[in-house]
């Protein structure tokens, strides 16, 4: 049962979401509400401002200066302006304090108090009359309303049985069915704010998100650059929903993933949409608001975890593989901007201009794993060995915050690369094939390993006379020659 709130004139009513001061409704934002709920349901006992921020906006991110914008508007309502007398009192560095003294009520029991207040009239009226007799015509009329009202009960009744079946066909008809062949193309992140920081930073980030998983079969770079080929775009073409649609529809997959981020206020909005390549229809929509540009690349995160979710992923994968994107990557949008514009001088050729730009994502966050991996592959482009074997190795030892592919990816890197461990690299990447099985480019470079293993196998045994080996497996324990086992992995590893 619901219970009222009472103190001084003003009455919470938490089942209606109404503020009512002497009868009169008083007008409030919803959460302005539940901030006020909160602190009338813990009167005269300091609250702080996390426990409120996490009470009314759990997970959500939200600035202390919003919080003390509500309280104002609050204050305002209760026209509670002297510091003196205040309901809402600020206990500085540690929260608020509601003051008043409230009493909790349940709305039966103001009900029947209610009920027993009009009791003396209604037997007045009763007693009145009394003295007369209800006619054959009165006593067949008065049982017609109690008629209509039964009828219009079961006629509601009718109208949500009704809706309910109709809102079940619907989530059914449009529940989204993955099949393990069907693949899905993300869109290039729409930047509907006034900062170009995002306009290539959460491209990473949303594919990092969602490449993490196992259960999402994301269309490939290179894919995605072949087909633009085919639709005589260039490859440098920004993927605009309705381009990645054409890519879509071209590749024959499932779905287009688009994401954008906008102005709300001091904060952001964020929006994740996964779309039918065929219908254009919208199967699932995620949005966010984000009050902190620090905490952009965390609440994408959350929500394409959502999103997943919504798309059939177990929660037994989305538990395994959901490491946070601000650990994964960065919380820094300007490291994770700058870290993409080298990626894509790195895919371009130039290995120079791509170290420059690695350098300075790692002074701004020195702990941006990725880059690590793409500054070491650039540098063994360039012919700097050395300096490569240092930053694998300075990637190899922050591993624990990649996300799994990348994570096991770089393991396999490092023991190829820099300790020379064949047995345990292409241990490794045979755990990358049975993890993530319809990852492409992980199956070319199990493929280019094992063949060149099997002609190095074979020119051996071919020099001694011995025939060749009847299972493939065996070559695990051949040694290797490393390059060909590296040259099958995208060339910029780190960011892609």
């Amino acid at each position: 049962m619901s219970n009222l709130y009472r103190f001084g004139q003003f009455v919470l009513n938490p089942g209606r979401r109404t503020l009512s001061r002497a009868d009169s409704p008083v007008s409030l934002t919803p959460k302005a509400f539940d901030v006020l709920l909160f602190l009338a349901q813990n009167p005269n006992r300091v609250v702080t401002k996390e426990e409120l921020l996490q009470a009314v906006w759990g997970d959500m991110f939200v600035e202390e200066g919003n919080l003390a914008q509500y309280i104002s508007h609050l204050r305002k309502a209760l026209e509670d302006p002297s510091e003196d007398t205040r309901l809402i009192v600020t206990i500085a560095r540690k929260g608020y304090q509601f003051t008043a003294d409230v009493t909790v009520a349940e709305v039966a029991d103001i009900a029947k108090h209610a009920t027993l207040q009009a009791a003396p009239t209604e037997t007045s009226r009763t007693d009145a009359r009394s003295v007369e007799f209800p006619t054959k015509e009165k006593a067949t009329k008065s049982p017609a309303p109690r008629l209509r009202l039964r009828k219009w009960f079961a006629g509601a009744a009718l109208l949500t049985v009704v809706a309910a079946a109709f809102w079940l066909y619907s989530s059914y008809r449009h529940r989204v069915k993955l099949s393990a062949t069907d693949t899905i193309v993300l869109a290039d992140v729409k930047n509907e704010t006034s900062d170009p920081v995002f306009d290539d930073a959460l491209d990473t980030v949303l594919r990092y998100g969602m490449e993490q998983t196992p259960y999402l079969n994301i269309l490939g770079i290179d894919k995605v650059v072949g087909t633009l080929a085919q639709l005589n775009l260039p490859p440098t073409t920004k993927l605009t929903p309705e381009v990645a649609r054409q890519v879509c529809l071209r590749t024959n997959s499932k779905l287009v993933i688009a994401a954008s981020i906008a102005d709300e206020g001091n904060g952001f909005r964020i929006g994740l949409d996964a779309a039918d390549c065929q219908s254009r229809s919208v199967v699932v929509g995620i949005r966010k608001e984000v009050a902190d540009r620090n905490q952009v690349v965390h609440v994408f995160g959350l929500a394409a975890a959502q999103l997943r979710r919504k798309l059939g992923e177990p929660e037994a994968s989305l538990a395994r593989f959901n490491k946070p994107l601000e650990e994964a990557l960065s919380s820094s949008v300007e490291a994770l901007q700058v870290g993409t514009l080298g990626y894509k001088r790195h895919i371009g050729g130039d290995f120079k201009g791509a170290i420059s730009y690695y350098q300075r994502a790692l002074e701004l966050d020195p702990n941006l794993a990725p880059t690590y991996e793409g500054l070491g592959a650039a540098y063994r482009s360039s012919d700097e060995s050395d300096l490569a074997v240092s930053a694998y190795t300075r990637a190899y030892e922050l591993r624990a915050r990649m996300t799994e592919p990348s994570r096991l990816q770089m393991e396999y890197l490092y023991y190829a690369w820099v300790t020379g461990e064949r047995e345990k690299a292409l241990s490794v990447l045979l755990q990358l094939v049975q993890t993530f099985p319809r990852n492409a480019t992980v199956h070319l470079s199990l493929a280019s390993c094992l063949a060149f293993l099997t002609t190095r196998q074979s020119r051996r045994r071919s020099s001694r006379g011995s025939p060749p080996p009847a299972n493939s497996l065996l070559l695990l324990r051949v040694d290797i020659s490393l390059h060909p086992c590296g040259t099958a992995q995208r060339s910029s590893g780190g960011f892609r």
